[in-house]
């Protein structure tokens, strides 16, 4: 069961941010308007995300505020929400740059506590 919800998650984790370079690359970099399947696949792939990492808390029974390296991924996780949304909706080019590069840092720091179970 851990391997099966482990692995799920980081297939989402992975199409995620597949997903959100590609918007950003067509958005801003192709100047293209948004389709339907990038209108839709976020929020699918979101929902299976969300739902992929409570069941990975309930499985390795440690939960977001009782231990401090899930405190510290999930507070990335929402840092990179928070940058991705200005990246991609900013009208300026320079800061469109600097939130995804802002995003990235989040994503790296979100990854390496998952890897290491360990704030530091």
């Amino acid at each position: 069961m851990y391997f099966a919800v482990k692995h799920s998650h980081l297939s989402f984790c992975a199409a995620k941010r597949s997903i959100f370079y590609y918007r950003f690359y067509r958005f801003k970099i192709q100047n293209r308007p948004k389709t339907r399947f990038l209108a839709i696949a976020p929020h699918i792939i979101d929902t299976f995300l969300l739902i992929s990492a409570v069941a990975m808390c309930f499985v390795i029974e440690q939960y977001p505020i009782q231990t401090d390296w899930l405190t510290a991924k999930v507070l990335f996780v929402i840092g990179y929400i928070g940058f991705a949304i200005v990246a991609i909706k900013s009208a300026k080019p320079a800061k469109s740059y600097s939130f995804l590069a802002a995003a990235t840092v989040c994503l790296l720091f979100a990854g390496k506590i998952a890897a290491t179970k360990s704030v530091f």
